[in-house]
């Protein structure tokens, strides 16, 4: 099982692979099964990460059809990183983002197969009852199946399963991915034309989110291509804003769910251009999960 993440050149994805590779290491994982993919016209990123960590790197240059869904660059690498090589589509793999630490090593499910992958639960924002039930949802839906080539009735087969964020994957295709990246774009455009029926033009709370189009077009895909998608409590993680026992409670932790308000917590907004590691992070609260960030970062302020 090899561990993917798949990323643009920022100093913020920097710092996180930092904390993150350290966490990996102290929990004694092989840095030589991690694979990262950057997307770049400089390998200065993949060097140092394969010269300091072990791990392998690939870069990529950046030639997206359309580049204004920042997150699309996620499955478009992955496309390349697949194209290039068919044997890498013989490997399973962990796939997850950089905002992630791990309690504990998850384990692999035994059912992992080419047409069953397991993923965190997430089916509150990315299933299709989700979805459905959404302000104008029926036709949401509607032009989201057209754009992938799905009918409902494949979408409420897999409802249960429609998970997402951390997905443990057995021999994917390139052409999977592929799909994926231009299915996203997609979405997020068609989104982006129905502002008044998203939460792009709305500031009251239960519309669709737009930001998650990849995360549709992940699941949306799957159906496409027969795979079956099933939610496992070994992807289940603790989000920062948690109290500190709910971090005990899962094996993964995501660093996400904070905002600039928040002045007790650790605000990763806050660090996109710059590290953490020499800042007073003393104010972050000692009962909330976030503080266990905190400690990741402070353990890996020596690297």
């Amino acid at each position: 099982m090899k561990i993917l993440l798949a990323q643009p050149t920022v100093l913020r994805f920097k710092w996180e692979l930092k904390v993150l590779l350290n966490n990996l290491d102290n929990l004694h994982f092989p840095l030589n099964d991690v694979v990262l993919l950057f997307a770049s016209d400089s390998n200065d990123y993949a060097d140092y990460f394969r010269s300091k960590f072990g791990v392998e790197t690939h870069t990529y240059t950046d030639n997206r059809v359309d580049k204004k869904y920042i997150p699309s660059i996620r499955p478009y690498l992955w496309w390349q990183f697949l194209s290039e090589d068919s044997q890498r589509e013989t490997s399973s793999y962990l796939y997850i983002d950089s905002d992630i630490i791990f309690r504990e090593l998850p384990v692999t499910p035994d059912n992992l197969s080419t047409n069953r992958w397991y993923c965190a639960d997430t089916l509150g924002y990315t299933n299709y009852t989700y979805v459905s039930t959404r302000p104008c949802g029926d036709e949401i839906v509607a032009k989201m199946n057209d754009i992938v080539g799905v009918t409902t009735n494949q979408l409420k087969e897999i409802d249960r399963g429609m998970g997402g964020a951390q997905w443990f994957i057995d021999k994917p295709k390139s052409d999977y991915w592929f799909q994926v990246y231009h299915n996203c774009i997609d979405i997020y455009n068609y989104f982006q034309s129905i502002p008044n029926k998203t939460d792009i033009g709305q500031s009251t709370g239960g519309y669709i989110q737009s930001w998650t189009a990849e995360m549709y077009a992940q699941v949306w895909t799957l159906a496409a291509f027969n795979i079956v998608p099933t939610v496992t409590d070994e992807l289940s993680f603790s989000w920062a804003v948690d109290d500190i026992e709910k971090y005990y409670e899962h094996k993964l932790f995501h660093n996400a769910g904070v905002i600039s308000d928040m002045n007790d917590l650790f605000f990763k907004g806050n660090y996109i251009d710059h590290e953490p590691f020499d800042d007073d992070l003393s104010f972050v609260n000692k009962q909330k999960a976030s503080y266990k960030y905190v400690q990741a970062i402070t353990a890996s302020k020596h690297i």
